[in-house]
């Protein structure tokens, strides 16, 4: 378990959903504690998703959240449309807030987020120049996204200086076209290794061989809720609130919210 942010104290129970990529993630955080259940999406999540809410629920000894984050995409295009739906849903019917945090900023920080919880921090190597996450988006393509990460002496000045840290992210694009944006000393961390290792073309393959590139563990929920704080921080100081269940869009291609264009807009 990461441990707890001391900047973002909360006397607030959250759910936190992601069913963006092969996995699911559920968990309800707390004051006293919080409860998880993160697994492999071997089924669809449309399935599972309902059973994995009610047990975190019941083992927590409560009927429902205060608020929600969700991660809204990109991603797998059934999962993000599963996961958000479900949030928009529920948000609804306890009439509480809800939260979308961009899937790729979540596992940006959930790896930066692991280094700041192990016991050689402060490391200047890896990964203190940040981070980049590739994950599959099929027909040889990946939505990608880096993220800077600067060190400070203590683990809460390195998490205040993730919050404020810029996500570069381009789309759905090739993972040649993207490796060669990002400096070298970047690490990369992907979904699916043979996958995209497959999709570059053999005369492209020496950008692959030279770069770092690792399989992406199975994301902490921890990390999804504290971007969750870290924007409802952000929206209090700016006398805002966390927006009602209409406001929650899932983020399909092209880091476009999906949502009717004007008449305008389509005919060019």
């Amino acid at each position: 378990m990461i441990g707890q942010s001391k900047e973002y104290p909360s006397n607030q129970s959250c759910l936190v959903i992601d069913t963006t990529n092969r996995w699911i993630l559920t968990a309800l955080f707390y004051p006293n504690g919080s409860v998880e259940k993160c697994m492999e999406a071997k089924q669809s999540s449309f399935q599972i998703l309902p059973r994995l809410i009610q047990e975190v629920l019941e083992k927590s000894k409560l009927r429902s959240p205060d608020w929600i984050v969700a991660a809204i995409g990109p991603g797998s295009f059934t999962g993000v449309r599963i996961g958000v739906s479900f949030a928009r849903s529920l948000a609804q019917f306890w009439d509480i807030p809800v939260c979308g945090i961009h899937s790729l900023r979540f596992y940006c920080y959930d790896i930066l987020f692991r280094t700041l919880a192990t016991d050689s921090f402060p490391s200047h190597s890896f990964p203190s120049h940040g981070v980049a996450v590739m994950l599959d988006s099929k027909q040889k393509k990946v939505y990608a996204a880096m993220i800077k990460g600067v060190y400070h002496s203590s683990r809460e000045d390195s998490r205040r200086s993730l919050g404020k840290n810029e996500l570069f992210h381009d789309g759905d694009q090739t993972p040649s076209s993207f490796l060669r944006k990002i400096p070298e000393e970047i690490p990369v961390f992907t979904d699916d290794l043979d996958s995209i290792q497959n999709s570059i073309p053999a005369n492209e393959r020496e950008i692959w061989f030279r770069r770092s590139i690792q399989k992406m563990e199975i994301p902490h929920p921890q990390s999804l809720y504290e971007l969750g704080l870290q924007e409802r921080n952000i929206k209090k100081q700016g006398s805002e609130t966390v927006g009602d269940w209409k406001s929650l869009m899932p983020l399909y291609v092209r880091n476009t919210p999906s949502c009717p264009q004007k008449k305008n807009e389509r005919d060019g």
